[in-house]
């Protein structure tokens, strides 16, 4: 970490704790809040924000999990030593599926082009491949993303199904439906 960064993490311990704070953040006392690591300190010691001030001016939190570079972006649940908000303590880490997958094993195909429908690896088992900031699902017969009442799915034959209650499409630009026939109600 810069010598610049920890001098200024050094800085907003100093004032921060020269000050005698007695409540914890407004709204913040008793609850956790979601912060983000931004750095390890040399000590090893999560950089934390968690507040407009803080995302310029980071500080230095205790932590009951144990974090590392890899861990740097992350949302992390904070709570305050004493309900002061000059004593954050990382209780954890927030998870998310996308974090899972991505920090997993994946293989990753190097091509910037995308593979054709026709080409999909071994058809008999699915997968995952990440490449970069690109998450593709494949699968032999058919993939589905369902949520509640609402439902996407893709079939092996090219058949694409979008089901819910309300289905809203939105568009910057030209919003086009093309297609061999176009039925309506």
């Amino acid at each position: 970490m810069k010598a610049e960064t920890l001098n200024t993490v050094t800085k907003v311990k100093q004032s921060t704790s020269s000050r005698h704070v007695n409540s914890s953040p407004v709204g913040q006392q008793g609850m956790l809040i979601i912060g983000k690591v931004v750095a390890i300190s040399d000590a090893g010691n999560p950089v934390v924000s968690y507040n407009a001030p803080t995302e310029h001016h980071p500080v230095e939190a205790l932590s009951t999990v144990m974090l590392d570079t890899a861990d740097i972006g992350k949302d992390i649940a904070l709570s305050f030593a004493q309900n002061r908000q000059n004593m954050p303590i990382v209780m954890g880490v927030i998870r998310s599926l996308l974090d899972d997958v991505l920090s997993a094993d994946a293989p990753v195909d190097a091509k910037d082009e995308p593979e054709s429908v026709d080409s999909f690896p071994d058809p008999v088992s699915p997968e995952v491949l990440v490449n970069g900031q690109k998450l593709e699902l494949s699968a032999a017969e058919e993939v589905t993303l369902r949520c509640g009442k609402s439902s996407i799915t893709l079939k092996k034959n090219g058949k694409i199904v979008i089901r819910g209650e309300h289905i809203l499409s939105r568009a910057a630009g030209a919003n086009r439906i093309k297609g061999g026939s176009i039925e309506l109600n």
